[in-house]
């Protein structure tokens, strides 16, 4: 199996981090949907995706937010050539886990178990667990 096909087989299905986020994968798409616990902060988003033996490209095109005490915000790309493309780039390799390397410094680590962690550069790590495959 190659890179590309062990991260879209181990990532595709749902995602939750236990507290107040679920993220679907598809073999194009992802979603998220977020809501902090008083219901204050919401957001929710769409990406493209593509699966590479270099890691993920996720191109944004749908989002909406309302931080706390602030308006709804939304953000629609639908022009491709203007969307911004980022690269969750591999950083090694294992038999069981993948290691990207990600935006400013973060990087998470993607296991075939239906564990990944997320490890932002200021700390503060965030497990997510798939709970449903397809």
């Amino acid at each position: 199996m190659t890179i590309a096909e062990r991260i879209r087989t181990w990532r595709r299905g749902v995602w939750s981090n236990g507290e107040n986020s679920l993220t679907i994968w598809t073999d194009s798409y992802y979603f998220v949907i977020s809501v902090d616990s008083a219901g204050e902060n919401i957001y929710c988003g769409a990406a493209e995706v593509r699966y590479t033996d270099d890691g993920i490209e996720t191109r944004q095109t749908l989002r909406v937010r309302r931080p706390p005490g602030g308006e709804l915000f939304t953000f629609a790309e639908t022009d491709k050539q203007k969307a911004q493309t980022i690269l969750h780039r591999v950083a090694e390799v294992g038999e069981d886990f993948i290691l990207f390397d990600s935006c400013a410094g973060d990087r998470f680590r993607l296991q075939a178990d239906g564990v990944d962690v997320y490890m932002p550069a200021f700390g503060n790590n965030v497990t997510w667990r798939r709970i449903e495959s397809f």
